[in-house]
């Protein structure tokens, strides 16, 4: 957490706007929201602005600005922050572009920018700016559709324009702050996820974001929100290649930088939606409800239609549709229609759509289960060409019942135009959780229900390599190999079992070292350049006379001057892809699959940020398709998962040991017999620290 403080800036009671048209939509945005603190106006030769007197410069202030919304050329807005942290203003937002997004002149200009602002938080350059709406303080140059309120949410983004739609919304949405970040490069997302943290009347926060600038930070800025009862989630958009495009390995065509972040993310508690209107959806129920302390769902509908669409719905999310127990099913039993089946989702029916009192019996009888959440699919008609007063009375009746229970509650309109705005907000206000579309409330209960587990802590291991994205000097380094034998050698020493191996130069070496082997062996052409042995015919498998030796040596002798020699593994029970790769922003990643030549065609993977745990190495095995390998599938003997996790446990502390310039490593497959694992191929792959 920053030493700096954000409260003049976000609640300032004096802002001070210097530039000219652009200052002057500043100006009518505050009015129009009703700011009523002070404002000051800044130009250099024009006398008043939107009615506002100006001043020369900053210096001929009276008193240093709470917040300032400047809105002049780059090299001036530098000399404008200077100024104002002179003066002891509170920060500044910076609207200017050219800096760091336009090369090498604006990466040195966004430094001094930075130098300029020292301890003075400053949001941008590049920023649309802010808006207060729990405090009526727009520093925002265009139109905005939110209004004001007591308690909300806070947006941080990156696009200016995906903000300004969010505010359009017509989903109830309390937005308590919109923060639009620009280039990051005083102020990031950790650091306004630490100040909302700061404002009580922030509920929940939700970022989209382009790029993470400061894994660690964010982090522990997340850390501290959940600590504080705050959940936040995240809607990611934009994918990060930088790394990827220079690995060989199988899992840089199976892991994509999309799948990392999703680990991260995991780790740090931190739920990632996909869609705008899951986003809005899942900080409205953290609004209402805040994080669900588990992931289990009950629903109610008077249609077998909208069940089977949220059963539907909930297959393919984390939600539980949690079944009722014999005693549940006797308590609503006695209150529904015989006819009704006692399922979750419940079809009530509409044999009692007309009696408010049998259904509200009902309604109770069901969240005396104890579901984390229950939803009413209620889609409201049209009141221009029907009447709604029974779906009103049947609303009535859910409240009530959510009041005797004391139970989280939600209403769920199938489609949006089902929920009309000035109903979800008068149920936000009565403590019910309007949500919008089926699977868009679906993916908000697993968010929020995501949001409650427990994280670890994160750290950045081996991503010091790479300058954050605040860096005005982006780095790239040499990457350099070694050939299999020496990856074996050296994961050996961490613990990696390797199969017994001999590098040779010729025929009759090869013969030699094979029969001192005893047993079928493997010839592989060796070298540091060679990546794909498979795929370039380097590979020769289950040699054991020294005819059949021969003629696969003569072979690869003319791939590359050195062959492999080794000793098959017998008892081959399962094959995991083991694999750990470098990103940019969040350093070292594990990466556990299915194995063998078909890795890159079944795609099955877990994926974990290191450091990690035996527990999750275990639990990662476990969920790929191929577990039951480990168990023993159809008779089968199982595969020793025991075994696999000590293997990748070594291959863990070996990255961990090389997280400074450790760029790839990959083994493919790691062949789990009944009591072993062992490292049948081996790729690693260093960063020189040079640069290309």
């Amino acid at each position: 957490m920053t030493g700096r403080s954000f409260e003049r800036l976000l609640r300032p009671k004096s802002i001070a706007v210097v530039g000219g048209e652009i200052a002057a939509s500043v100006i009518r945005t505050l009015r129009r929201g009703g700011y009523g603190g002070m404002i000051h106006a800044i130009h250099s030769s024009r006398s008043e602005i939107e009615g506002v007197r100006t001043v020369e410069s900053v210096e001929c202030l009276d008193d240093p600005p709470d917040a300032t919304f400047i809105a002049v050329n780059r090299k001036a807005s530098i000399e404008v922050v200077a100024a104002l942290r002179r003066q002891g203003a509170g920060g500044a937002i910076a609207y200017a572009s050219g800096y760091g997004e336009t090369g090498t002149v604006g990466r040195s200009l966004e430094q001094q920018l930075v130098q300029a602002a020292g301890d003075m938080p400053v949001i941008g350059p590049n920023a649309y700016g802010l808006i207060n709406y729990l405090d009526g303080a727009a520093l925002w140059l265009d139109h905005h559709g939110g209004q004001r309120c007591e308690r909300g949410v806070a947006i941080i983004g990156q696009s200016s324009n995906v903000l300004i739609n969010l505010t359009m919304q017509r989903r109830a949405l309390p937005i308590g702050y919109v923060l639009a970040l620009g280039n990051q490069a005083c102020v990031d997302a950790a650091d306004l996820v630490d100040a909302m943290v700061e404002d009580e009347r922030v509920t929940a926060i939700g970022l989209h974001l382009e790029g993470i600038a400061r894994p660690g930070a964010l982090a522990a800025a997340v850390a501290r929100a959940r600590a504080a009862g705050r959940a936040v989630v995240i809607l990611k958009s934009g994918r990060s290649e930088d790394g990827a495009s220079r690995a060989v390995s199988h899992t840089a065509a199976i892991v994509g930088a999309d799948g990392v972040l999703d680990a991260w993310l995991k780790r740090i508690g931190v739920p990632r939606l996909h869609r705008l209107e899951a986003f809005i959806e899942t900080l409205k129920l953290l609004h209402v409800h805040g994080p669900l302390p588990d992931r289990s769902f009950v629903s109610l509908s008077c249609s077998g239609g909208e069940a089977t669409l949220v059963a539907d719905a909930a297959a393919s999310r984390d939600v539980e549709l949690r079944d009722f127990t014999d005693a549940d099913r006797q308590r609503i039993a006695a209150t529904a229609n015989p006819l009704v089946a006692i399922t979750n989702p419940l079809d009530y029916h509409t044999f009692d759509w007309l009696k408010p009192e049998r259904l509200r019996a009902t309604f109770e009888a069901v969240l005396a289960a104890g579901h984390a959440l229950a939803g009413l699919v209620l889609d409201m008609p049209r009141t221009d060409r029907c009447p709604d007063d029974e779906w009103l009375a049947v609303l009535v009746a859910w409240q009530a019942a959510g009041r005797n229970a004391q139970a989280r509650l939600a209403v769920i309109a199938s489609m949006a135009e089902g929920m009309p705005e000035e109903l979800a907000g008068a149920l936000i206000v009565r403590g019910v959780a309007p949500l919008c579309g089926i699977d868009d409330a679906l993916d908000a209960i697993a968010a929020a229900a995501m949001s409650a587990r427990m994280s670890r802590p994160f750290e950045s291991i081996g991503a010091d390599r790479y300058p954050s994205q605040r860096s005005t000097s982006p780095a790239r380094n040499r990457i350099h190999a070694v050939d299999e034998a020496e990856a074996k050698r050296m994961l050996a020493v961490y613990g990696v079992e390797v199969p017994l191996n001999q590098p040779v130069r010729s025929v009759q070496a090869a013969i030699d070292t094979a029969a001192g082997m005893k047993g079928a062996v493997a010839l592989k052409a060796l070298g540091a350049e060679i990546a794909h042995k498979t795929e370039m015919g380097g590979v020769c498998l289950g040699l054991r006379d020294p005819g059949s030796i021969e003629l696969a040596c003569r072979r690869l002798l003319a791939l590359s001057p050195r062959i492999l020699v080794e000793r098959m593994v017998e008892d081959n029970r399962a094959e995991l892809l083991v694999a750990v790769r470098r990103d940019p922003a969040l350093g070292l990643y594990l990466v556990i699959g299915t194995g063998g030549t078909m890795a890159e065609i079944v795609e099955d993977v877990r994926i974990l940020v290191l450091p990690t745990t035996a527990d999750e190495v275990r639990e990662a095995i476990l969920e790929l398709r191929t577990a039951p390998c480990f168990s023993g599938w159809r008779g089968a003997e199982p595969a020793s998962i025991e075994a696999a996790v000590r293997s990748i446990s070594a291959v863990v502390g070996f990255a961990i040991a090389r997280k400074d310039d450790l760029f790839e490593l990959e083994i493919n497959p790691l062949i789990v017999t009944g009591s072993r694992a062992v490292a049948a191929d081996a790729l690693l792959r260093f960063l020189s620290g040079e640069q290309p």
